[in-house]
C-alpha cells in the first residue's frame, strides 16, 4: 500500500515538474511575442508619423505651387495690360 502511494506520488511529482517546464517555456514564448508586438507597434507608429509629415509637406508644396501660379497669372495680366 505504501509502495503504491509512493509510486502515485512520484508520478504526480514528475507530471508537475514536466508541466512546470511547459509553463516556463510558454512564458518565455509569451515574452518573445510581447516584445515582437511592441517592436512592431513602435515601427507602425513611426511609419504613420513619417507618412503624416510627408503628407503635410506635400500639402505645403501644393499651396506654394498654387501661390506661384497665381503670381505668374497676375504677372501675365500686368504684362498684357501694359502692351495695350
Amino acid at each position: 500500500m505504501v509502495k503504491m502511494l509512493f509510486n502515485l506520488f512520484n508520478k504526480r511529482k514528475r507530471e508537475i515538474e514536466r508541466l512546470n517546464g511547459v509553463v516556463a517555456q510558454l512564458q518565455q514564448e509569451l515574452r518573445m511575442c510581447n516584445t515582437f508586438a511592441t517592436t512592431t507597434n513602435a515601427k507602425k507608429l513611426e511609419v504613420e508619423r513619417y507618412l503624416r509629415e510627408r503628407n503635410d509637406e506635400v500639402f505645403g508644396l501644393k499651396n506654394e505651387i498654387n501661390y506661384l501660379k497665381m503670381q505668374i497669372n497676375t504677372t501675365n495680366d500686368q504684362i498684357n495690360s501694359k502692351s495695350y
